[in-house]
């Protein structure tokens, strides 16, 4: 192997290892209740493709408890107890990005939750 290839392959490495110490570096910042209305109207817009039966029922923004996809994170689930799911909303930029079904570690089914405000 060639000086220029080993250079190259070790400054490959070091690009890509800076992208992530950037994300540990520099946390996002936790949504502002100011940006409330901006979570609920994307909740809005999401539930119905959940094809969850009922209403939409939230918990607190918190800091994820899993190691992927944002920060901070918020549960969503229906209010049918016998139908009941769970799903986790992710954060980037105080912006929903990505959600998924809960999984264990996501801590939904001990969150506190209360109705999806209406306005």
């Amino acid at each position: 192997m060639t000086i220029a290839v080993r250079l190259l392959t070790v400054g490959l490495g070091l690009l890509l290892c800076g992208c992530s110490i950037t994300d540990s570096i520099f946390p996002d910042p936790e949504p502002e209740r100011a940006d409330f209305q901006d979570t609920v109207a994307q909740i809005r817009n999401i539930f119905p493709n959940l094809k969850l039966p009922g209403n939409p029922e939230i918990s607190d923004v918190h800091r994820n408890r899993s190691a992927s996809l944002g920060d901070w994170a918020l549960c969503l689930r229906n209010d049918i107890a016998d139908k009941r799911q769970y799903y986790t909303m992710f954060f980037r930029n105080k912006k929903i990005t990505d959600y998924r079904l809960s999984v264990l570690s996501d801590g939904c089914e001990a969150e506190a939750f209360a109705p999806l405000p209406q306005h």
